[in-house]
């Protein structure tokens, strides 16, 4: 009986003591270790030379390289109409997957009657405006806007107003007023403040202006939403590269055309040529 009890008591301790020691720590894999230690990197990718390539081939390498292609086409005869000529950012320049790239196109300019509409001896008021022989355009050359009317005077009811470089369908010439379709209505403009040259020069109470405007600063200067640094930026444009003038604003900026877009500049960084 002795032997059992002593024989239950050391069953006992034994038992008490395995509850008390600790389990042995589990080491961390190494996989675990050597992912929470290495910093987490970005892969970067250099910028090509997208110049000279053909618009299709360039959008082509930036979607292999997981690049957004944002395409501007800029009017002109001095490149290659369709291909790249200019690109932000540059060759070499370090970017991220997915960032966006602007290739700068060539478009070739829109080819019309470089002479300026001429007036023939005015006619009487009940003859119908000489009839034009194929479909031309005429463009607004006046620096706001130029009136759509019902006849040809002041004193008649304005239609419409076609504003600067606005286009409109010449129907024909009577005295010093064409007639032209503007937006399905029909009616008489000046002819003072129109043109069949798009590029013809702006008037402002009867005095001519170059309407080209050239870039001057150090790198660009940004084409915005409104009259002001506070609107936001619509496109960079490139020292150098031109856009056309449409109006000026009271407080130093000027509204342009460049390209596709069309948006204030402030004048301190653009020069008239």
């Amino acid at each position: 009986m002795v032997v059992i009890a002593l024989m239950t008591v050391v069953a006992f301790v034994l038992l008490n003591k395995q509850k008390e020691e600790p389990a042995p720590a589990i080491a961390p894999s190494a996989a675990v270790t050597a992912a929470t230690m290495q910093p987490a990197t970005v892969a970067t990718v250099k910028m090509p030379d997208l110049k000279g390539l053909a618009k299709e081939d360039a959008i082509g390498q930036l979607s292999k390289m997981n690049l957004k292609a944002e395409i501007m086409e800029v009017e002109s005869d001095k490149q290659k109409d369709g291909f790249v000529f200019e690109q932000v950012p540059a060759k070499g320049a370090t970017v991220s997957p997915g960032s966006a790239v602007t290739l700068y196109v060539a478009k070739a300019k829109a080819t019309q009657p470089a002479t300026k509409a001429t007036q023939p001896p005015t006619t009487k008021a009940t003859q119908p405006p000489t009839a034009a022989p194929t479909t031309q355009y005429l463009y607004c050359r006046a620096s706001t806007y130029v009136a759509l009317r019902t006849g040809k005077g002041v004193g008649y009811k304005e239609l419409a107003r076609i504003p600067s470089r606005g286009s409109m369908i010449y129907l024909g010439t009577d005295g010093d007023w064409y007639y032209v379709r503007y937006n399905g209505q029909e009616g008489y403009v000046y002819g003072e403040y129109v043109s069949f040259d798009p590029n013809a020069p702006l008037t402002y109470d009867g005095a001519d202006y170059s309407s080209t405007l050239r870039c001057t600063a150090d790198d660009f200067v940004s084409l915005r939403t409104g009259p002001d640094a506070g609107y936001s930026e619509i496109v960079k444009i490139p020292r150098g590269y031109t856009m056309t003038f449409l109006e000026e604003s009271s407080n130093g900026w000027y509204h342009v055309r460049y390209g596709s877009y069309t948006g204030y500049v402030y004048s301190a960084y653009v020069e008239f040529i």
